[in-house]
């Protein structure tokens, strides 16, 4: 079931001098049906043979082939699978168009074209020059629900695959970058590690007018990744990185509760001005008073000491919050709700890695925009 244009008859696929026509001779007709939102349409086709091939000139030059499904109709199916559980697809297929189209279609659908997105998506590498004054870019990951078969290892193993699935969790990728004053930006998913993460990324900071011009406001939660593929792949930029405010504010938050347990919300709140005010070392030496104090390594107190050293290069939030620019990640942590948990994260749901990897393309698709532009090349392909 490829992508078909349903009723447009054009001569160009067929090279109509080019059959011998005294060695064609009629076969049969064939009833030809495919299906569309209008229905399903149906047709008795005359069928040739031609040196022992067949040939069905009204399949050829009307680009469809039996029992397959239009464009339209594609992209309908398409388009609910990528927003709800695909056995809800085939329910409102019959409620809006009136025509019924089995579960396994549905899915299989949906998931041709999210391969066809992932496999077809063009990544930039090359960092332009010039560009826009600045490009907020933020990264974060979360955790999806994944289930492998595992191969039988002997002949007692279970013939049965479904006795031999592993349920995991693995996690998925995402990043955003836009413009400050843009209310919205370019997405990027993936299921890959840092490295394919890190080029998504940088695709989309040059996307939205990143350039060897551009200062690059990035931030994270403090994972060494995030940091990491920042700045390789976006080395000829400036890229000023910025931990996370509101999670800081976590473990200065349980710190609190182990140092005064009866103010540690005025203990907390004092700490998070200073740390807006790049009054860092205020922060070290007041951990580092009650860190002696407990002598256990492992507490709340110690963590958060060792949490801010190792990254003392990325608290510069007097600067942030000067220039107008956020200092938290609300923003990519809201995509990973709406953009990735709401579709994937469905109640008994599990997925293979590979089926991941295609919804995350096409709902990364959808988000950024480019929907329109891709059913047009699909129907351009098909022409």
């Amino acid at each position: 079931m490829t992508a078909h244009k349903a009723g447009a008859l054009t001569h160009d696929k067929v090279n109509w001098d080019a059959i011998d026509w005294p060695s064609a001779h009629y076969v049969v007709r064939r009833l030809l049906h495919w299906y569309t939102r209008l229905g399903q349409v149906e047709i008795n086709e005359q069928t040739y043979r031609e040196r022992g091939k067949q040939r069905r000139p009204f399949s050829e030059s009307a680009g469809v082939e039996c029992r397959g499904y239009s464009i339209g109709l594609q992209r309908a199916i398409t388009d609910l699978g990528a927003d709800d559980a695909f056995a809800q697809g085939p329910k409102k297929l019959k409620e809006h168009y009136g025509i019924e189209v089995p579960l396994s279609s549905a899915q299989a659908i949906t998931m041709r074209h999210g391969e066809r997105i992932e496999s077809n998506r063009e990544v930039l590498r090359k960092v332009p020059r010039g560009g826009v004054e600045c490009v907020i870019g933020e990264m974060d990951g979360c955790m999806l629900p994944v289930v492998s078969i595992n191969e039988r290892e002997n002949e007692e193993s279970p013939a049965d695959g479904r006795k031999r699935r592993k349920l995991d969790w693995q996690e998925a990728r995402l990043c955003l970058a836009r413009e400050p004053e843009k209310v919205t930006g370019r997405y990027g998913a993936t299921m890959g590690g840092p490295e394919k993460a890190g080029e998504l990324f940088a695709d989309c900071v040059i996307r939205v007018g990143g350039g060897l011009a551009t200062k690059l406001h990035c931030l994270g939660d403090g994972a060494t990744w995030i940091v990491t593929q920042a700045k390789k792949r976006l080395l000829q930029m400036l890229v000023l990185f910025l931990i996370d405010f509101y999670h800081l504010s976590e473990y200065l938050a349980k710190a609190g509760e182990a140092i005064s347990p009866d103010g540690k919300a005025q203990w907390l709140k004092r700490q998070q001005e200073r740390m807006k005010s790049n009054m860092v070392d205020e922060v070290l030496k007041e951990l580092a008073r009650s860190a002696q104090a407990v002598g256990d390594k492992d507490d709340p107190v110690h963590k958060c000491k060792r949490y801010i050293e190792n990254r003392l290069d990325y608290f510069d939030y007097a600067t942030a919050l000067k220039a107008g620019l956020p200092i938290g990640t609300g923003e990519v942590e809201s995509a990973n709700r709406w953009l990735i948990q709401k579709r994937i994260k469905l109640s008994g749901a599990w997925w293979t890695t590979p089926n991941l990897e295609k919804m995350l393309a096409l709902r990364s698709l959808r988000a950024n925009g480019d929907w329109e532009t891709y059913w047009a090349e699909v129907r351009q392909a098909a022409a």
